[in-house]
């Protein structure tokens, strides 16, 4: 979960609310006491036996073991709350946050079951349905999500990720009510006034033909929705290395011209928590001509990031040009003018790009694997390589237009770009 001190949030929602939930079915004082004590106990025993690596890693990178590298990073901006100063978006508002918890609402809707029912109504019906009932395991589902869709209200970032990715968590105890639903809908026993049916009957067929039409119609066209078939994604360059005869080497990855130019402002010192603002504020082309002149005055960090604020006021954040730039996402000169420099970066993204984050993991973690994978930036950082790994052969990474793999020794690419 992508919340500050998230590790403790969903344990505390999985285990110790809902313990307090469970007892509140016990049958006396005495017994209820013992349940909640019973399975607090082992929700903290078995929390610290999971958290124990986590924390020590936390220890060992950033000094605290409560202390997450991405808290680090971003700085407090990742609490949760109304009003304050994000690392990257809009500010949480309530008119957001109730927006945002909407959306995520219908998007377990829709995802969840591929039903044209909608799933958070069948939740609140199997709460409903066992409302007479002692039933521990319904309050305790039902606690559950209400207490992470709550935590979930006051956090700025919300994202999809086939489905409302932070409530992925939540999807037990969303089963568990639907499950109660069905269950209350079968049992009905009200007759209906055709050939003896009961309520029952007839909404587990109907149950049952949704479930079928969901997964002969709906749900083949959400998979193929997912298919990756036709992205970068879907490369596998490591294994196109190695049958390319490839070792012991840096391979650059082609980047998009965004994402280099974020890059560089982290290479020249600019806090990542800063980078988002910055980049979104400043067209790409005049932050390229920035970063450019700061590179040749030697320009760094603080001195960097005042100097690029003191350009904010008269920026152009630019205009997508979708028809110029591969990057459709891209902001360029809202005047249209785009200088040489600029122009040079765009053809370079029309020769392929590829989201380089994406494979981070094939690197080692002390990038000594036989093949040390790197984002391409320009040819004067590409060079500096050289000095890194002096003992290794450097590639550029392109794809044909046909999808073909292609390893081209750095020296070449260099020796093509000079003619």
């Amino acid at each position: 979960m992508a919340l500050e001190y998230g590790w403790l949030v969903t344990p505390v929602l999985g285990g110790l609310l809902p313990a307090a939930v469970y007892g509140l079915g016990a049958a006396s004082g005495e017994e209820r006491v013992g349940r909640v004590a019973a399975a607090l106990a082992t929700t903290v025993s078995a929390g610290l036996v999971v958290a124990a690596p986590t924390l020590l890693f936390n220890a060992a990178t950033t000094g605290s073991p409560f202390t997450f590298a991405y808290s680090e990073l971003w700085g407090a901006g990742l609490r949760l709350g109304l009003d304050h100063d994000v690392p990257w978006g809009r500010p949480l508002t309530l008119l957001r946050a109730i927006g945002n918890t909407s959306l995520d609402a219908h998007q377990l809707d829709v995802y969840l079951l591929e039903w044209p029912l909608p799933v958070t109504v069948l939740a609140a019906a199997g709460v409903w349905w066992a409302r007479g009932r002692c039933d521990p395991g319904i309050r305790l589902a039902a606690g559950y999500l209400l207490g992470l869709v709550g935590a979930l209200f006051f956090y700025f970032h919300r994202d999809t990720l086939y489905g409302p990715r932070l409530l992925f968590s939540a999807v037990p105890g969303v089963l568990v009510l639907v499950a109660s639903a069905l269950v209350g809908l079968a049992d009905a026993r009200r007759r209906l006034p055709w050939r003896g049916l009961v309520l029952g009957d007839a909404a587990t067929l109907g149950v049952v033909v949704t479930a079928l039409l969901a997964a002969v119609l709906l749900a083949p066209k959400r998979l193929a929705s997912y298919s990756i078939a036709a992205t970068s994604l879907a490369a596998h360059p490591d294994r196109e290395a190695a049958a390319a005869g490839v070792h012991h080497a840096v391979v650059l990855l082609p980047d998009g011209f965004g994402s280099r130019l974020i890059a560089r402002m982290w290479d020249l010192g600019v806090p990542m928590r800063d980078t988002p603002r910055l980049y979104k504020a400043i067209d790409a082309c005049d932050l390229q001509g920035l970063l450019d002149t700061a590179e040749r005055d030697g320009t760094r960090g603080p001195a960097l990031v005042a100097r690029l604020e003191a350009a904010l006021p008269g920026a152009d954040p630019g205009r997508y040009m979708p028809g110029i730039a591969p990057d459709p996402m891209l902001r360029l000169p809202s005047s249209g003018r785009i200088p040489p420099a600029c122009l040079a970066e765009i053809v370079r993204d029309r020769e392929g790009t590829m989201q380089f984050a994406a494979f981070l993991y094939l690197d080692a973690p002390a990038l000594d694997g036989d093949v040390v994978w790197a984002r391409a930036l320009d040819d004067r950082a590409d060079e500096r390589l050289r000095t890194l790994f002096p003992d290794r052969e450097i590639y550029r990474y392109v794809r044909s237009p046909a999808g073909e793999p292609r390893f081209t020794p750095l020296a070449l690419a260099s020796a093509r770009a000079a003619r």
